[in-house]
Formats: structure tokens, sequence, C-alpha cells
């Protein structure tokens, strides 16, 4: 397979002997397969890359997706569950013509791009999805998970809780996948808030960490707290602030009952992020061989 740039234009489509595709701008030409052993069909070259896309995702977000389906074994049987039933998922978008819930990962590109990924499954209470969200912030390099409460002039451990619906010794994991401007692949972030006691006292900078720990896998701090919102400022390299950013985000919640953790289930909603690669865009770098029209193949014209 070759890229190159192209004063006269980027060619798509085939010749008896070789394929043209775009990517990320470049002209990529490679041989078309013919027969063999490994036929690679369009067919297989379609589970191959929702395979291959599922499991970039789990490679970048294993630190949560290792253990986050309730009742499976952590680690090498969760890996399969989550890679299994994202990949299908992927796959049934991918039929149904849907191009706003994935993005695919290209022939050879182990990087992640973001999707609506099957994060959790399990029987805890979802968390109130209108109370926390990640948010794109005013500043380069950063966003915001904001954390509120309405219908309350004064922001309490009880209320807090309420709104999350999660109660002491419960915790609520923010999982973010945001768009990286130096490569266009996806970045994941979480933030884990574990309530740590009750109270009905004004929260504020000073007192917060009192009622609630916030923890992360990047440097997370308390931005403010007015009336009814947390702020949670992240670090986010090769994030860029806009009105329309590129953050999906979902929230897990973990209970403990009878000595077992509980999850709740969940998935990225990807309303607010352009997912990119497109399928079509990532199936035209496989190396895709002849399409037989009794096969349910292409007609050519």
């Amino acid at each position: 397979m070759a890229k190159s740039d192209s004063f006269f234009g980027l060619r798509r489509g085939s010749t008896k002997t070789l394929t043209f595709s775009v990517l990320k701008g470049k002209q990529i030409t490679k041989d078309r397969v013919e027969g063999g052993r490994n036929p690679r069909t369009p067919e297989q070259m379609v589970q191959r890359m929702c395979m291959a896309t599922a499991s970039a995702a789990y490679a970048l977000m294993k630190q949560i997706v290792d253990h986050s389906f309730e009742g499976i074994t952590y680690g090498q049987t969760t890996m399969s569950e989550f890679i299994r039933v994202n990949a299908d998922a992927i796959r049934q978008s991918y039929l149904a013509g849907e191009v706003d819930k994935f993005s695919y990962n290209p022939y050879r590109d182990r990087l992640m791009y973001a999707g609506a990924y099957i994060m959790s499954r399990g029987t805890a209470k979802p968390i109130n999805s209108d109370s926390i969200a990640a948010d794109s912030g005013a500043t380069s390099d950063k966003f915001d998970i904001l954390a509120s409460v309405s219908g309350t002039g004064t922001l309490s451990a009880d209320n807090f809780m309420s709104a999350l619906e999660i109660k002491v010794g419960d915790m609520c994991t923010t999982c973010v996948l945001y768009e990286d401007d130096t490569d266009a692949s996806a970045k994941f972030v979480f933030v884990r808030i574990t309530a740590l006691k009750g109270g009905t006292v004004a929260l504020n900078t000073s007192n917060f960490s009192e009622y609630f720990k916030v923890e992360s896998n990047t440097n997370a701090t308390i931005q403010s707290i007015e009336t009814g919102t947390v702020d949670i400022r992240v670090d986010a390299p090769g994030f860029i602030p806009t009105s329309s950013p590129n953050l999906a985000y979902c929230n897990i919640h973990s209970e403990k009952q009878n000595g077992k953790w509980l999850r709740s289930s969940a998935s990225m909603n990807v309303t607010r992020y352009t997912v990119r690669p497109s399928a079509q865009d990532a199936l035209d770098t496989y190396p895709v061989g002849p399409s037989y029209v009794l096969n349910g193949g292409s007609i050519e014209e």
C-alpha cells in the first residue's frame, strides 16, 4: 500500500490490479487481491474492520472496561465480552447505514476513534445523565465536567448525591472521549467521584473533599462551585475548545451490595461528536478481494 499527495486530485475506485482510496486527505493505492487461501471478501473485511475497531477501543479504555460488566470475571473474560458486544454493535450500525454512531479503524491503524461504545452492563441504578456531563470549557488542552443540581439554591452533599442518584459509599465514574487535534484520534479520560458522607452544609471548594473524593487518570481539579453546579476541570492534551466540541461521555454507577460490586449499564453518548473515519473511508484501506455478483457482490455497469 502506498500513500501520496497528488497535484491532480485524489482518486477513488479500482482497476483490475489496483484500488484507490482517500484517508485523511492522502491518496492510498494498493494492489487488488485475487483469490488465494485468504480471498478477503468484502464481507470478511467488514467483519475484520469491526473487530479491529472494537479491539482498539478496548486497548485504550482497558483501565475501565476490563471489569465493567457485572457478573463477568474481570480481565480476559470481560475483554472478550466487551469486544464481542461492541464489534456486533459496530457491525449492526454499519449494516443499518448509520453515519453518526461509530468511527471505524482503517487497515492496521491501532489508534482509537470515538463511537457509541457499550461501556458497562449491570443492575445498578443509572446515573442521572442530566446531572453530570462533559462540556467544552474555555481553555485549550482542558475540558470541564459539570455536575449540577436543579431546583435548589444550596448545593449540599445530600442534594448532590440525590441528583446523581447515588448514596454514601457509591461511585460515579464519568468516562470521556475527546478528539486530539494532533492526529484526530480519540483520547480517553475518566473522573471518579466517591461519596464519602452526607450533609446539608453548602458545598464550596474548601469543604468539597470532606464529602466527596475526586480522582482521575489525568489531572482533575475543582474549578468552581457555584449555585447548584460543580465544575471539575480536566487536563486533555490536544483538545481544542469550540462551541461544538468533539466530546463523548457516559456515567457509570458502582455500588457494593453483599460484598459484590454492581454496575449500571452505560454507553458513550456521541451526539456531540463528529465520528470519523467513516465506514467507507476505513473500508477502502482494507485489501478487499473481488466481489462476486452471485454472492451478493457489487454490479459493474
